[in-house]
């Protein structure tokens, strides 16, 4: 299967709606569908789940997740290996969720940018077992990832050096102009849209564990994407509501585009970022590098809002 194919489909595996992943890949949306009809043709396999509206993914393609997530990183690193001016070899692979690879490490990354300035730098960005798999194959020398005193980061100590780098906190948020609708909502006792991420990872788990499952209130999913950035865009237009990351949203909060709720029945959930580093040889040669990029991330998370 070529790369365009396989990024079809994590598309709609992410949106979960074939108008909103025709958009992501910048085709109409009729020919987007066609593309996912040749799929399922050429390999004999039902993708699209049309029993319902709007269309949604079979469960055969949300299985196969994981395995085109790895299938698009090899690609991608096979590209790398031929046009990389630096060098296959040269280059340091990192990888980090989701939440912090649109945040805070893009930043922290271009604070040490003279350090890093003659080798060649891969960032990998995926959900938290995607990267956990990628540093135990060796394909990364890091990870970045989020932890909680309930679900810490589980590593071989033997082979894996943990970082603990700072804190962050899992906060409410809606778009202005929901925020005025939500006391009505709250009044009323109504449905409150929600903008969540997919149970079965990390940050999905903390929100249907730690918060909705222990919320007063009842909630009505609009959206769910594995992205933080598609959850991002999704509560700034005022789709739902959604839990994210302090450091993700800083410039939203700081221009008043979002607004953090304040209600005993949104919880807020604090949140540990922490680096996982393979005890080998050329992860050690580059221990100063690291230890610069702990600090970049420090400064740039704690900066004030």
């Amino acid at each position: 299967m070529d790369q365009q194919s396989l990024e079809d489909l994590l598309a709609f595996i992410e949106l979960r709606n074939i108008t909103l992943a025709a958009n992501r890949r910048n085709i109409s949306q009729p020919a987007y569908s066609r593309r996912l009809k040749a799929i399922e043709e050429s390999y004999d396999i039902a993708l699209v789940d049309r029993s319902g509206r709007p269309s949604v993914p079979t469960r055969a393609l949300n299985a196969m997740q994981e395995e085109i997530e790895l299938a698009l990183a090899g690609l991608k690193r096979v590209g790398e290996s031929f046009t990389s001016n630096t060098g296959f070899n040269r280059t340091i692979h990192i990888a980090a969720v989701h939440s912090l690879s649109v945040g805070p490490l893009p930043v922290a990354i271009n604070k040490i940018e003279e350090r890093i300035d003659k080798l060649g730098l891969r960032l990998h960005s995926a959900d938290q077992d995607i990267c956990f798999r990628l540093l135990m194959t060796e394909e990364v020398s890091v990870m970045l990832a989020y932890e909680t005193i309930d679900q810490p980061l589980q590593a071989p100590q033997d082979l894996v050096k943990k970082t603990i780098v700072t804190s962050d906190q899992l906060v409410p948020v809606c778009s202005n102009k929901l925020a005025k609708q939500l006391k009505d909502i709250l009044l009323n006792k109504g449905a409150i849209p929600l903008v969540s991420y997919p149970a079965d990872i990390f940050l999905g788990k903390l929100m249907y564990n730690d918060v909705l499952a222990r919320s007063p209130y009842i909630f009505s999913q609009k959206l769910v994407a594995g992205m933080t950035s598609v959850v991002l865009s999704a509560v700034s237009a005022g789709i739902g509501i959604a839990w994210l990351p302090a450091s993700v949203i800083k410039n939203e909060l700081r221009n008043k585009e979002l607004h953090i709720i304040e209600d005993p029945g949104f919880s807020k959930i604090d949140l540990t970022i922490a680096m996982l580093q393979l005890r080998r040889k050329d992860t050690e040669r580059l221990s100063e590098l690291w230890e610069s990029l702990v600090e970049a991330l420090v400064e740039t998370v704690n900066t004030e809002i």
